[in-house]
């Protein structure tokens, strides 16, 4: 197909998706070789203002339509790189392609596999300001009793939606343009439903592939999803707390490791399927836990879906099929097996920028292999139910409270993420976050004014 225009694509350090747009003869064979240095870095934290010309540079095999512009138009995911034509160390994406590499310097390669969980909403509205703030949603799928009445034909109860069939479930039809226009994207997708939660919740599921590749598939679903959503007149979000007292949304990620063909989280002889080696692996993530947290839960909003009762994890526990414990091993048993044991890490929620939440787990897995940490007995049973005493003398650990407490953390447990990542991104990334954290530590919620106003 011939294009006339073309979306040079990367993302910041917080995930966000970014463009520019290209008319058709500057894209050059030259351009496809070196890049074009057309990126201000300094307006979108990737630079300083005194040296701020960045390149973006295509990379071939990302070329794709992008099905709802108004012209033939294609996109590129793009590198990040200086002037001079080396690689931008605040590239998220080039932590992920020198995860592959390092993995391949010792014979092994990841695939990763996310569910990815949002809410489809009518409309969504806020107003902030000194004497008023507010935020307002609304769905077809939940009316408030207090409102217009509860619809009977449509109505889905909070926390009551999951695998709920039309007409209850009223976005099976956004849900299912999305995976189409995905395949027409070049990212495989071969499963959606309708979540938990009310409110259009739903889940899709992306295929397995490694980690860079697997980034790519994260942040073209977002940007997918939004745009097929805002061509129906509705819109998505991603926040991985959005409704009062009904469940979050999650992305869990699911991992195997591999060497010469071989499954190294696998073992035919073990109860679970499960091998030493994948033990280990959970062991380094549980062992740098909260260091992670800051990357796979990688905002304040993030936090509060990491409370008991919503099927979040909060416990570091891992189990075969339990849905309570942070990591679960699918019970994918029987023939073929080999190739469908995994562990899902189930703590990372949508807003994490992919590229460096599994770079963070692998590299966390990894440095468990090498040290034989480990993560402790499978748990079969909620973790929900122990109490406290009964979880602190088993010694189980918590995700962290908040994101300051996870970039504090990351800001003394860094080591094991050397050398994939950079210094100089982990330090402008606690920086960027830190600041995020300490700006909406001013604002109260309309909650706690609730709660506290009349004390």
């Amino acid at each position: 197909m011939n294009y006339e225009w073309y979306a040079l694509q990367f993302t910041d350090l917080s995930g966000r998706l970014r463009q520019v747009l290209l008319y058709k003869d500057r894209i050059t064979p030259k351009v496809l070789e070196k890049g074009v240095l057309k990126l201000d870095g300094s307006s979108v934290g990737m630079a300083g203002i005194e040296d701020s010309d960045l390149r973006l540079k295509p990379f071939k095999e990302t070329l794709a339509p992008v099905p709802w512009a108004s012209k033939p138009t294609a996109r590129y995911i793009c590198g990040v790189e200086k002037a001079d034509g080396s690689r931008l160390p605040l590239d998220p994406r080039w932590t992920a392609e020198r995860l592959e590499e390092h993995l391949g310097d010792q014979g092994l390669s990841v695939f990763v596999g996310a569910e990815i969980e949002f809410f489809i909403l009518e409309e969504a509205y806020t107003n902030l300001q000194p004497n008023y703030w507010w935020f307002s949603t609304s769905s077809e799928e939940y009316t408030s009793p207090t409102g217009e009445g509860y619809r009977l034909d449509v109505g889905i109860p909070l926390k009551n939606g999951y695998y709920i069939t039309e007409p209850m479930d009223t976005t099976i039809d956004i849900r299912t343009a999305i995976v189409d226009t995905l395949h027409e994207v070049g990212i495989p997708s071969t499963v959606h439903h309708h979540e938990v939660a009310s409110f259009g919740q739903g889940e899709i599921n992306l295929g397995h592939a490694e980690p860079t590749k697997a980034g790519d598939a994260i942040v073209t679903a977002k940007w997918v999803a939004r745009n097929v959503a805002a061509s129906e007149g509705v819109t998505v979000a991603f926040l991985a707390k959005l409704i009062p007292d009904d469940n979050g949304s999650g992305m869990h990620l699911h991992m195997s490791l591999w060497r010469d063909g071989k499954n190294l989280f696998y073992d035919p002889d073990d109860e679970y399927r499960v091998s030493e080696t994948a033990r280990y692996f959970v062991g380094g993530v549980v062992e740098h836990l909260e260091a992670v947290a800051a990357f796979t839960n990688s905002t304040v909003n993030s936090y509060r879906r990491l409370v008991p009762g919503y099927e979040a994890p909060v416990y570091a526990v891992w189990g075969p099929g339990n849905r309570s414990a942070m990591v679960r091993v699918p019970k994918d048993y029987g023939e073929g097996e080999e190739k469908k044991i995994r562990l899902e890490f189930r703590n990372p929620d949508p807003l994490a920028n992919p590229y460096l939440a599994i770079s963070a787990i692998v590299m966390a897995g990894l440095d468990g292999i090498k040290k034989k940490l480990d993560p402790g007995p499978a748990y079969t049973k909620n973790v929900y139910s122990l109490g406290y005493r009964e979880r602190k003398k088993l010694g189980i650990k918590t995700m962290p409270k908040s994101l300051i407490d996870a970039l504090e953390a990351l800001e003394s447990d860094n080591e094991f993420l050397k050398p994939v990542f950079t210094s100089e991104l982990i330090e402008q990334y606690i920086d960027a976050k830190m600041g995020e954290a300490m700006k909406l530590r001013k604002y109260p919620s309309v909650a706690e004014i609730q709660e506290y106003f009349g004390l």
